[in-house]
């Protein structure tokens, strides 16, 4: 199964729902779904958005080092 997460800019709701979504997944080590987020206009100017989410996420474990817009 795939599963990809779609927003407007690809940096905040789709990353969050896509990584966590993985750790998730990786926790019950289920390796049958596949999953991915995209953005209607990922090469927007994200410079206003914060990047907390990240970090929330980081601190949670999980990680987010291989995250790319896309």
């Amino acid at each position: 199964m795939n599963i990809l997460f779609i927003c407007t800019d690809n940096y905040t709701r789709s990353v969050i729902a896509e990584l966590c979504m993985k750790d998730y997944l990786r926790k019950k080590n289920n390796i049958s779904v596949h999953v991915g987020s995209a953005g209607i206009r990922a090469n927007s100017d994200i410079s206003k958005y914060s990047s907390i989410h990240f970090d929330i996420m980081n601190e949670m474990g999980i990680d987010t080092s291989a995250f790319k817009r896309t």
